[in-house]
């Protein structure tokens, strides 16, 4: 079963076929769902090694996260791949354990593999700093999601979460509720705990709320964030 047969059986193009395949997003959903059927209907599989060489491009994506057991890197994962899937692209995980070493391994490893761009979320300061990602970007497009101010400007494309305006943010919902005492909850370390500690203290310094220690809730688990 060729792309040509296909095209025949439903009706359309061989670059309507193609298209199915590649860019689905481009494609009406009535012809997507009719070439669809016959792709599933003849349980048809490309030949993504040979479409790869032929168009160079890989239709995979590296996606650099920090640990598969957190519940914020699966939900930002999550979202990714449906985008990836929805567009006709694959992801490729890789979990860094914070480790600068392991985040450039994974993202030399993924250059090997052809990706067609990598996001990495909460990218470490090294790799930045080092100029890494910087030189690796001039190879594929690199998308940096992270909170750490002091990397801004890096050159490199970004999605900035600033985390400060979040907790105000949260905390302006709860004063408008009536609460007064608030507690804040975090791990024992961090940038990310200890940027949304400051802001926390700021707030409520603001309202003349004195933030107090007794108030800040360390926990052991390095997952509950």
């Amino acid at each position: 079963m060729r792309i040509e047969d296909i095209a025949r059986e439903a009706g359309v193009s061989s670059a309507t076929v193609s298209r199915v395949l590649n860019r689905p997003d481009l494609v009406r959903p009535d012809t997507r769902e009719r070439v669809e059927a016959v792709i599933r209907a003849h349980e048809y599989i490309p030949d993504s090694l040979a479409r790869s060489l032929a168009s160079k491009q890989s239709r995979t994506v590296g996606v650099l996260i920090i640990s598969i057991s957190n519940a914020y890197y699966m939900e930002i994962t999550e979202a990714i791949h449906k985008r990836l899937r929805d567009t006709g692209y694959m992801m490729l995980l890789g979990a860094t354990d914070d480790s600068p070493l392991l985040e450039k391994r994974y993202a030399l490893d993924f250059a090997a593999r052809r990706v067609d761009g990598i996001i990495v979320i909460d990218v470490s300061n090294e790799n930045v700093v080092s100029g890494f990602f910087s030189r690796e970007s001039e190879k594929r497009p690199i998308v940096l999601v992270h909170s750490n101010a002091s990397l801004r400007g890096s050159g490199i494309r970004e999605v900035f979460l600033d985390q400060a305006l979040g907790m105000r943010l949260a905390l302006e919902h709860l004063w408008s509720l009536g609460h007064r005492d608030i507690t804040f909850l975090r791990g024992r370390r961090g940038y990310s705990y200890d940027l949304k500690e400051r802001a926390w203290e700021e707030w409520l310094g603001e309202r003349g709320s004195k933030a107090r220690k007794d108030r800040v809730l360390r926990v052991d688990e390095p997952n509950t964030e």
